[in-house]
Protein backbone atom coordinates (compact mmCIF):
# COMPACT_ATOMS: atom_id res chain seq x y z
CA UNK A 1 0.00 0.00 0.00
CA UNK A 2 1.24 3.49 -0.85
CA UNK A 3 2.48 5.39 2.20
CA UNK A 4 0.48 8.50 3.03
CA UNK A 5 1.37 11.65 4.96
CA UNK A 6 -1.36 13.57 6.79
CA UNK A 7 -0.81 17.29 6.19
CA UNK A 8 -2.72 19.38 8.74
CA UNK A 9 -1.80 22.95 7.90
CA UNK A 10 -4.21 25.59 6.59
CA UNK A 11 -1.90 26.78 3.80
CA UNK A 12 -1.35 24.30 0.93
CA UNK A 13 1.96 22.60 0.23
CA UNK A 14 4.21 24.32 -2.27
CA UNK A 15 4.41 22.88 -5.76
CA UNK A 16 8.05 21.92 -5.17
CA UNK A 17 7.18 19.85 -2.10
CA UNK A 18 4.26 18.19 -3.87
CA UNK A 19 6.62 17.12 -6.64
CA UNK A 20 9.16 15.88 -4.07
CA UNK A 21 6.46 13.71 -2.48
CA UNK A 22 5.55 12.27 -5.87
CA UNK A 23 9.17 11.33 -6.54
CA UNK A 24 9.25 9.48 -3.22
CA UNK A 25 5.94 7.78 -4.10
CA UNK A 26 4.24 9.37 -1.10
CA UNK A 27 0.57 10.31 -1.14
CA UNK A 28 -0.54 13.50 0.65
CA UNK A 29 -3.79 13.55 2.63
CA UNK A 30 -4.58 17.21 3.31
CA UNK A 31 -6.92 17.84 6.25
CA UNK A 32 -6.48 21.39 7.61
CA UNK A 33 -6.87 21.34 11.39
CA UNK A 34 -6.55 25.05 12.03
CA UNK A 35 -8.20 28.08 10.55
CA UNK A 36 -7.20 31.65 11.33
CA UNK A 37 -9.91 34.28 11.70
CA UNK A 38 -9.61 38.03 12.13
CA UNK A 39 -10.56 39.70 15.41
CA UNK A 40 -11.74 43.27 15.75
CA UNK A 41 -9.24 45.43 17.63
CA UNK A 42 -8.29 49.02 18.33
CA UNK A 43 -4.68 50.12 18.66
CA UNK A 44 -4.24 52.29 21.78
CA UNK A 45 -3.09 55.74 20.74
CA UNK A 46 0.37 56.19 22.22
CA UNK A 47 4.01 56.21 21.18
CA UNK A 48 5.59 52.82 20.48
CA UNK A 49 9.29 52.09 20.12
CA UNK A 50 8.91 48.55 18.78
CA UNK A 51 6.43 46.22 17.15
CA UNK A 52 6.94 42.53 17.93
CA UNK A 53 5.80 40.00 15.32
CA UNK A 54 6.15 36.29 16.10
CA UNK A 55 4.34 35.04 12.96
CA UNK A 56 3.42 36.12 9.46
CA UNK A 57 -0.24 35.79 10.48
CA UNK A 58 0.25 38.48 13.12
CA UNK A 59 1.72 40.78 10.46
CA UNK A 60 -1.06 40.13 7.97
CA UNK A 61 -3.94 40.56 10.43
CA UNK A 62 -2.40 43.70 11.93
CA UNK A 63 -1.53 45.18 8.52
CA UNK A 64 -4.62 47.42 8.17
CA UNK A 65 -3.25 49.34 11.16
CA UNK A 66 0.30 49.49 9.85
CA UNK A 67 2.72 51.77 11.65
CA UNK A 68 5.70 51.96 9.33
CA UNK A 69 7.50 54.52 11.48
CA UNK A 70 8.08 51.96 14.26
CA UNK A 71 10.89 49.37 14.29
CA UNK A 72 9.70 45.79 13.89
CA UNK A 73 11.27 42.79 15.63
CA UNK A 74 10.46 39.49 13.93
CA UNK A 75 10.95 35.74 14.25
CA UNK A 76 12.34 33.89 11.26
CA UNK A 77 12.47 34.48 7.54
CA UNK A 78 8.76 34.11 6.69
CA UNK A 79 7.73 36.68 9.28
CA UNK A 80 10.45 39.03 8.07
CA UNK A 81 9.28 38.77 4.46
CA UNK A 82 5.65 39.39 5.46
CA UNK A 83 6.67 42.44 7.52
CA UNK A 84 8.81 43.86 4.71
CA UNK A 85 6.00 43.38 2.19
CA UNK A 86 3.70 45.26 4.56
CA UNK A 87 6.18 48.16 4.62
CA UNK A 88 7.74 47.73 8.04
CA UNK A 89 11.36 48.51 8.85
CA UNK A 90 13.04 45.42 10.31
CA UNK A 91 15.07 46.52 13.31
CA UNK A 92 15.73 43.02 14.65
CA UNK A 93 15.37 39.44 13.44
CA UNK A 94 15.66 36.27 15.49
CA UNK A 95 16.60 33.18 13.53
CA UNK A 96 15.32 30.82 16.21
CA UNK A 97 11.64 30.01 15.83
CA UNK A 98 10.56 29.76 19.48
CA UNK A 99 9.37 32.59 21.69
CA UNK A 100 11.93 32.13 24.48
CA UNK A 101 14.91 32.47 22.14
CA UNK A 102 13.28 35.42 20.39
CA UNK A 103 12.76 37.34 23.64
CA UNK A 104 16.22 36.55 25.00
CA UNK A 105 17.93 37.64 21.78
CA UNK A 106 15.85 40.81 21.50
CA UNK A 107 16.43 41.77 25.15
CA UNK A 108 20.19 41.35 24.61
CA UNK A 109 19.92 43.47 21.47
CA UNK A 110 18.07 46.33 23.20
CA UNK A 111 20.45 46.17 26.20
CA UNK A 112 19.18 48.72 28.73
CA UNK A 113 15.55 48.36 27.52
CA UNK A 114 15.16 52.12 27.68
CA UNK A 115 15.09 55.04 25.25
CA UNK A 116 17.93 57.61 25.22
CA UNK A 117 15.76 59.82 27.44
CA UNK A 118 15.59 57.07 30.05
CA UNK A 119 11.95 56.06 29.79
CA UNK A 120 11.08 52.34 29.47
CA UNK A 121 10.66 50.96 25.98
CA UNK A 122 7.06 50.89 24.76
CA UNK A 123 6.25 47.71 22.82
CA UNK A 124 3.14 46.79 20.84
CA UNK A 125 2.66 43.03 20.51
CA UNK A 126 0.02 41.97 17.93
CA UNK A 127 -0.57 38.24 18.30
CA UNK A 128 -2.92 35.28 18.25
CA UNK A 129 -5.62 35.19 20.91
CA UNK A 130 -4.43 31.76 22.07
CA UNK A 131 -0.69 32.49 22.00
CA UNK A 132 1.33 31.82 25.12
CA UNK A 133 1.75 34.77 27.49
CA UNK A 134 5.36 33.79 28.28
CA UNK A 135 6.77 36.45 25.96
CA UNK A 136 4.74 39.17 27.65
CA UNK A 137 5.81 38.02 31.12
CA UNK A 138 9.49 38.06 30.17
CA UNK A 139 9.23 41.54 28.68
CA UNK A 140 7.36 42.94 31.68
CA UNK A 141 9.90 41.38 34.06
CA UNK A 142 12.64 43.17 32.09
CA UNK A 143 10.95 46.53 32.74
CA UNK A 144 9.41 46.95 29.29
CA UNK A 145 5.90 48.35 28.90
CA UNK A 146 3.91 45.99 26.65
CA UNK A 147 0.59 46.56 24.93
CA UNK A 148 -0.89 43.11 24.31
CA UNK A 149 -3.13 43.10 21.22
CA UNK A 150 -5.05 40.02 20.00
CA UNK A 151 -5.53 40.48 16.25
CA UNK A 152 -6.57 36.97 15.19
CA UNK A 153 -7.76 33.66 16.56
CA UNK A 154 -6.97 30.06 15.61
CA UNK A 155 -9.96 27.72 15.48
CA UNK A 156 -10.75 24.16 14.42
CA UNK A 157 -12.66 24.02 11.09
CA UNK A 158 -15.77 22.01 12.09
CA UNK A 159 -16.22 20.63 8.56
CA UNK A 160 -12.95 18.70 8.93
CA UNK A 161 -13.97 16.65 11.99
CA UNK A 162 -15.80 13.90 10.10
CA UNK A 163 -13.07 13.67 7.47
CA UNK A 164 -10.35 13.33 10.10
CA UNK A 165 -12.34 10.87 12.19
CA UNK A 166 -12.73 8.58 9.18
CA UNK A 167 -9.02 8.85 8.39
CA UNK A 168 -8.15 7.88 11.97
CA UNK A 169 -10.65 5.03 12.16
CA UNK A 170 -9.33 3.53 8.90
CA UNK A 171 -5.63 4.20 9.68
CA UNK A 172 -5.38 5.76 6.25
CA UNK A 173 -2.07 7.58 6.83
CA UNK A 174 1.43 6.52 7.78
CA UNK A 175 2.83 9.88 8.86
CA UNK A 176 1.22 12.97 10.41
CA UNK A 177 2.80 16.41 10.33
CA UNK A 178 1.99 19.16 12.83
CA UNK A 179 3.06 22.79 12.59
CA UNK A 180 1.60 24.08 15.87
CA UNK A 181 0.31 22.92 19.25
CA UNK A 182 -3.17 24.01 18.10
CA UNK A 183 -3.16 21.61 15.15
CA UNK A 184 -2.02 18.79 17.43
CA UNK A 185 -4.68 19.55 20.08
CA UNK A 186 -7.41 19.59 17.44
CA UNK A 187 -6.15 16.27 16.07
CA UNK A 188 -6.11 14.71 19.53
CA UNK A 189 -9.63 15.94 20.33
CA UNK A 190 -10.91 14.05 17.30
CA UNK A 191 -8.74 11.02 18.11
CA UNK A 192 -10.49 10.78 21.49
CA UNK A 193 -13.78 10.25 19.59
CA UNK A 194 -12.33 7.52 17.38
CA UNK A 195 -12.56 3.74 17.66
CA UNK A 196 -8.90 3.75 18.84
CA UNK A 197 -9.54 6.01 21.85
CA UNK A 198 -9.11 3.09 24.26
CA UNK A 199 -6.06 1.77 22.45
CA UNK A 200 -3.88 4.84 22.01
CA UNK A 201 -0.60 2.95 22.22
CA UNK A 202 -1.51 0.66 19.33
CA UNK A 203 -2.71 3.49 17.07
CA UNK A 204 0.33 5.69 17.58
CA UNK A 205 2.64 2.72 17.01
CA UNK A 206 1.22 2.59 13.47
CA UNK A 207 2.05 6.19 12.52
CA UNK A 208 5.07 8.47 12.81
CA UNK A 209 4.61 12.05 13.99
CA UNK A 210 6.57 14.92 12.46
CA UNK A 211 6.83 18.16 14.47
CA UNK A 212 7.83 21.63 13.31
CA UNK A 213 9.68 22.48 16.54
CA UNK A 214 10.08 22.07 20.31
CA UNK A 215 6.89 23.88 21.36
CA UNK A 216 4.76 21.59 19.18
CA UNK A 217 6.79 18.56 20.25
CA UNK A 218 6.17 19.39 23.90
CA UNK A 219 2.40 19.40 23.32
CA UNK A 220 2.65 15.99 21.60
CA UNK A 221 4.77 14.48 24.36
CA UNK A 222 2.34 15.72 27.02
CA UNK A 223 -0.26 13.33 25.56
CA UNK A 224 2.13 10.39 25.88
CA UNK A 225 2.95 10.26 22.17
CA UNK A 226 6.37 10.15 20.53
CA UNK A 227 7.86 12.52 17.96
CA UNK A 228 9.68 10.68 15.18
CA UNK A 229 11.19 13.80 13.61
CA UNK A 230 11.59 17.44 14.59
CA UNK A 231 12.68 20.19 12.23
CA UNK A 232 16.11 21.82 12.46
CA UNK A 233 14.53 25.11 11.40
CA UNK A 234 11.02 25.91 12.57
CA UNK A 235 9.39 26.04 9.12
CA UNK A 236 7.20 23.58 7.27
CA UNK A 237 9.53 23.48 4.26
CA UNK A 238 12.51 22.63 6.48
CA UNK A 239 10.56 19.90 8.27
CA UNK A 240 9.36 18.25 5.06
CA UNK A 241 12.78 18.51 3.44
CA UNK A 242 14.41 16.84 6.45
CA UNK A 243 11.76 14.12 6.39
CA UNK A 244 12.36 13.42 2.70
CA UNK A 245 16.12 13.37 3.19
CA UNK A 246 15.95 10.83 6.00
CA UNK A 247 13.21 8.64 4.61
Amino acid sequence: MQETILYTRESPLSQNLCQAFEKKQLKVLSIPLIKTVALSFTVPQQTYDWLLFTSSNAVNYFFPSKMTDVNAAVIGEKTKIAAQQAGYEIGFQSYEGDGDSFVNEWLAFTQEHKTPSGRPLQVLFPRSKIASSKIISKLVNAGIEVTDLSVYDTVFPPEQEGVLLQAIDTCSFTYAVFASPSAWHHFYQVFEKSSFRTNQKYFFSKIKILSIGPVTSRAILEKGCQVALESREYTMDALIEKFLEER
